[in-house]
């Protein structure tokens, strides 16, 4: 939610060519952040092992 108002409020700022630029590229920034917030939080969650947990000894 906030990307889109950021998004929104430099497209109002820099209209022209640029709005032409940012639909090409908003979905590639969106995969950008997406994939960055869910990478750190498999970093947090597999840092979040239970206790006594070993390779293996499922």
């Amino acid at each position: 939610m906030m990307f889109s108002i950021f998004v929104c409020a430099v497209s109002a700022y820099l209209s022209g060519d640029f709005n032409a630029l940012l639909a090409f590229l908003n979905p590639l920034l969106n995969l950008l952040w997406m994939v960055s917030f869910w990478s750190i939080g498999l970093t947090f969650l597999a840092e979040a092992k239970p206790e006594g947990w070993e390779k293996g000894a499922h």
